[in-house]
């Protein structure tokens, strides 16, 4: 089983890979959330939050969904209960901030 550093060290391709997603796949929602949020921070932090205020903003209309998961790709993979973009962004942005 891969510890935290195992998820949080490799770039996204290795990360969305299937060795990686099935491993990922078996954890709580919690967990993965927790994962993806220090991803998030570790690698995109200022340039994130500014994108996430913009989007949440402009009510989910600028930059585009599909243009926030193709900059920051682990956005696509937070659970949400909600899994409206607005919710998912406002989720990541309260979370990203506490650190």
């Amino acid at each position: 089983m891969k510890t935290l550093e195992d998820f949080l060290e490799p770039e996204i391709e290795e990360f969305e890979s299937p060795e990686y997603q099935i491993e990922f796949e078996q954890l709580s929602d919690e967990r993965k959330n927790n994962i993806l949020f220090k991803r998030l921070l570790f690698d995109y932090d200022e340039e994130l939050q500014d994108s996430l205020k913009i989007f949440l903003k402009s009510n989910g209309n600028e930059p585009s969904w599909e243009e926030l998961i193709r900059s920051f790709p682990e956005i696509k993979y937070i659970y949400a209960v909600d899994p409206a973009p607005v919710t998912i962004a406002k989720i990541v942005l309260k979370e990203i901030s506490l650190y």
